[in-house]
């Protein structure tokens, strides 16, 4: 293993001539070899590894495809955009309970609660 020297350098660092800090800089030399291992990626089960076709290239890819459903790269995609029209609805599902139940605070009209809109249409309550 390659040693590490360390020198010390004096770090002035002046604004309008007043003087900010006064910290110690260090030159390190470089190591011989560095490896990198997929360990320094981040696993949804810590110390298992990734399946093949999860490489990390997708957002939010944590290696997690137990029945390895995404082994073939047209499903893969499939289930991408899936996922983001998921997102999408769900989104859309928020905004449709907050709305209402805002408006209906601000006095712009009397919303039923989302808990109860359903038994509200039925006349049930």
């Amino acid at each position: 293993m390659a040693a590490i020297a360390s020198v010390s350098l004096a770090a002035r660092t002046t604004v309008q001539g007043k003087q900010l800090r006064n910290a110690p800089k260090r030159a390190a030399v470089a190591r011989s070899a560095v490896a990198v291992t997929a360990a320094a990626r981040p696993m949804w089960l810590p110390g298992k590894d990734a399946p093949a076709h999860l490489d990390g290239s997708l957002p939010g890819d944590f290696g997690f495809d137990p029945l390895n459903l995404g082994a073939d790269a047209e499903n893969l995609k499939w289930f991408q955009q899936a996922e983001l029209m998921h997102c999408r609805w769900a989104m859309l599902g928020v905004a449709g309970i907050l709305f209402p139940e805002a408006a209906s605070m601000a006095g712009a009209g009397s919303f039923p609660l989302w808990t109860e809109a359903g038994e509200v249409a039925n006349g049930t309550v």
